[in-house]
């Protein structure tokens, strides 16, 4: 009975931070896109932390996972705050795309690490470069374009070539799954059976 009663606290604490947070976004949206827009901006500070750098690609990594799960999950759920969210999805992967900057860049003007990625390139050509660094590269590569294009005039631009242009998430996404296995070492089973769950 004990359990009952604690279940039902929880559940109705849990429904009154959905509604809660769900009028908030509904009163101030135009202020979130522009406070996350912010943080993106401040994100590219990051190149002053290189011992940072690969955090912010393992936080690019997440809230790209985090976007591209949003749209199915509230298709599911029908939960209210996850469907306004899904207005919030242009300005989360301007973040995505900045985080990802972040990363690279912090590891391409690091002469060490640059060394490292040039050397097999030099001597064997593209193949001959570690496959988690090619995945990385292709991957962020291929988020270019997408941040390039991810404002209102580039959408009327492109017309129903930016819907075409913009499903390259998809092979971004599947390559930072790959990236991220690879640098992990890929031999665990745990981050295999992750990895293609994900995908």
């Amino acid at each position: 009975m004990d359990n009952n009663k604690s279940t039902q606290k929880l559940l109705h604490f849990f429904f009154w931070c959905h509604d809660e947070a769900s009028a908030f976004l509904a009163r101030h949206l135009f202020g979130v896109k522009r406070g996350i827009l912010i943080i993106a901006h401040l994100a590219l500070f990051g190149l002053f932390f290189p011992e940072m750098r690969k955090d912010f690609g393992e936080m690019a990594a997440t809230l790209l996972i985090g976007i591209l799960f949003l749209s199915p999950v509230s298709k599911i759920l029908h939960m209210r705050l996850l469907l306004q969210m899904m207005s919030l999805r242009r300005e989360l992967g301007i973040t995505m795309a900045y985080l990802a900057s972040v990363h690279v860049i912090g590891f391409l003007i690091d002469p060490q690490w640059l060394t490292l990625l040039t050397d097999p390139y030099l001597q064997g050509g593209v193949w001959a470069i570690d496959p988690a660094y090619l995945f990385g590269i292709s991957a962020y590569l291929l988020t270019l374009p997408l941040l390039l294009t991810s404002n209102a005039l580039a959408q009327r631009s492109l017309g129903k070539n930016w819907k075409l242009l913009h499903r390259i998430v998809y092979i971004v996404f599947a390559f930072t799954i790959m990236h991220r296995l690879l640098i992990r070492g890929g031999a665990d089973p745990g981050g295999i059976f992750q990895a293609i769950l994900l995908i």
